[in-house]
């Protein structure tokens, strides 16, 4: 049996990318708001989030052909690609931003990446060199993080 393969990264470089900011800003700020909370400036920011990103590349979970591996450890398999990824851009000095916020769950993201219902889009990973350095502080400890028996 061959296995099948799984797109679970999409490079979107220009002009898709510019497509898809400009889904996301719509979607999330003109279908999904109601009028009086339209706010311009979220707009904006949301339609120009990626402008200065080098690379975007969307994190899918695709569902494999074995129903005996539970969605959920396929979205784990997936979210730990995505922190190795993360950790190697960070490793390369490159900046690097996790987003899940927005359009990235809706239908509108999914039909745009032409995935199938039971796909998760686990979401959308900026890329780009930055002027600042990163000084890698926890902002929680991880003695509040963690509970020892």
């Amino acid at each position: 049996m061959k296995a099948q393969s799984l797109d679970a990264f999409q490079v979107i470089a220009d002009p898709s990318r510019r497509q898809m900011l400009i889904l996301l800003s719509k979607n999330s700020m003109t279908i999904n708001t109601l009028a009086e909370n339209f706010l311009q400036p979220t707009y904006d920011k949301q339609f120009h989030n990626g402008d200065l990103a080098s690379h975007v590349i969307v994190a899918i979970m695709q569902r494999g052909a074995n129903p005996k591996i539970p969605a959920l450890e396929e979205i784990a398999a997936t979210a730990a690609a995505i922190e190795n990824i993360l950790l190697g851009a960070t490793g390369a000095g490159v900046a690097s931003f996790w987003s899940t916020g927005g359009m990235t769950h809706k239908l509108p993201m999914k039909d745009f990446l032409q995935l199938k219902e039971e796909d998760v889009v686990m979401g959308i990973i900026y890329f780009g060199y930055s002027d600042e350095k990163s000084e890698g502080k926890r902002a929680t400890s991880m003695e509040e993080k963690t509970k020892w028996y």
